[in-house]
């Protein structure tokens, strides 16, 4: 009978990341069709010969100004957030030459500028120029990760990052929590990639739906 629940228990797990998966794949899909809509719209407004200031910025029309909305950079945070236990997931970069994983507290800054340092709260890794770094630290990695599991572990008060091509470890970081932690992920424009597409892979309890933040 234990062997049965446990059976079960696993495919209901599975079949709620699955689901999971599928929503995510429909918002970035989403995505992806209003920016290709927005720039045909943009292109055929050139064609026409229209002066510049009578562009629209649809980014910005009618947006409201809530205090969860970051006007500054476009970031995605998980749904829900931490506040004890390990948690992990999985984040394909791919070869996109610009993007930002890691965590960060419930009281970010989302109405000014700031660097994904632990300073403005942010626990993170990113690219960007073509070098890695975890905050002020630039880090010197053999194998360049194009699949990354992040780490957290709330109540060991540490932030983990490893290539999960050969599972070595990238970075570190030991710090005092003491509010509700997120996921969280940014990224840049792709530059040259030839495969710019970025993959969230979520354990059951993570979830990068309800929290999206842009210009």
């Amino acid at each position: 009978i234990e062997e049965e629940e446990a059976r079960l228990t696993a495919r209901r797990e599975e079949e709620k990341a699955k689901m999971i998966a599928r929503e995510i794949k429909n918002i970035q899909d989403q995505i992806t069709s209003l920016r290709e809509i927005i720039t045909a719209v943009k292109h055929n407004l050139r064609k026409q010969d229209l002066v510049s200031g009578a562009l629209v910025d649809v980014k910005r029309q009618q947006l409201p100004d809530n205090p969860e909305r970051n006007t500054i950079y476009a970031i995605v945070l998980g749904s829900e957030g931490f506040r004890s236990g390990k948690h992990n997931w999985e984040v394909e970069v791919g070869d996109h030459s610009h993007w930002y994983i890691g965590v960060a507290k419930e009281s970010i800054n989302r109405k000014e500028e700031a660097f994904a340092t632990p300073v403005y709260r942010y626990w993170a890794i990113n690219l960007r120029r073509g070098n890695y770094s975890a905050g002020d630290n630039s880090l010197m990695l053999k194998r360049r990760p194009q699949r990354t599991r992040v780490q957290l572990d709330y109540d060991k008060r540490e932030v983990s990052f490893y290539n999960l091509k050969d599972m070595t470890h990238i970075h570190k970081y030991k710090d005092t929590f003491t509010e509700r932690m997120y996921p969280y992920f940014s990224y840049g424009k792709a530059g040259d990639a030839d495969h710019p597409d970025i993959h969230i892979s979520l354990s059951p309890e993570v979830c990068f739906v309800n929290r999206i933040f842009s210009q």
